[in-house]
């Protein structure tokens, strides 16, 4: 009987089909982290105190991958058949972001909040939908996970991804705005933190180009 399910549950193999799918996204998305955290040599101009409290973030994607793959806190009932299948292009859309926004900011990136030498405040690819579509890709990925394999704790953990995402933007954006105080003030006026800001009826604004630190 372990192929099979009650109606509208999933089933065993449609079950691994999707786990294998959670992780081997989250997987790519921790590979994409190292490979960037190798490469960054930058000159730092001005770092946070304290890294730890930026590491949070990382910290909780990191724990829910190890929940995912361990196949802990699963309920005894399998997670509806059409919530999972529905929920996977939100998961595979927030991998797409995530890399996107990579792209996007190129070699300004970092795993801790910093300003570089030559930072330039980039709003562009994903950075004109949000300012911080990084981590509203975990987010999504997260929430989606758990939702879709029935884990309450990774549903639990996504809601505090959710909050250590937003603790960790307002710290990033108190350096940008230092740095950055009127395009940062421009940027922020027409560009949500963690979601986009709906584009009508609002009159269009010219985008932002990339602003260096020097403009500031």
């Amino acid at each position: 009987m372990g192929g099979r399910a009650a109606s509208g549950e999933l089933s065993s193999e449609k079950g691994w089909q999707v786990k294998a799918t959670v992780i081997a996204g989250w997987s790519l998305v921790f590979a994409g982290w190292l490979i960037g955290v190798c490469r960054d040599r930058a000159p730092v101009k001005e770092a946070i105190a304290n890294p730890w409290r930026c590491r949070l973030f990382g910290l909780t994607a990191a724990t829910i991958l190890l929940a995912v793959a361990l196949d802990k806190g699963r309920p005894r009932t399998r997670p509806p058949r059409r919530l999972s299948l529905a929920l996977l292009p939100v998961f595979l859309g927030g991998v797409a972001l995530y890399y996107w926004a990579r792209l996007s900011l190129g070699r300004q990136w970092s795993s801790e909040a910093r300003i570089a030498r030559h930072h330039v405040l980039v709003t562009t690819g994903a950075y004109s939908l949000v300012r911080h579509p990084i981590y509203l890709s975990k987010v999504l990925m997260a929430l989606s996970s758990g939702w879709m394999l029935g884990n309450r704790l990774v549903l639990g953990l996504g809601f505090a991804l959710a909050a250590a995402g937003l603790y960790q933007a307002r710290v990033e954006e108190q350096m940008l705005r230092a740095h950055f105080p009127r395009c940062y003030a421009e940027y922020a006026r027409r560009t949500g933190m963690l979601l986009p800001k709906p584009c009508w009826p609002l009159p269009r604004r010219p985008r932002l180009r990339r602003c260096p630190l020097s403009s500031a």
